[in-house]
């Protein structure tokens, strides 16, 4: 499978750390 999505990170805390700059 593959997913589009923003580039956006979970770490294992589950806090997304999302790339502004694709906005």
């Amino acid at each position: 499978m593959q997913y589009f999505l923003p580039p956006v990170a979970i770490d294992q805390a589950g806090t997304f750390q999302i790339d502004e700059s694709w906005f």
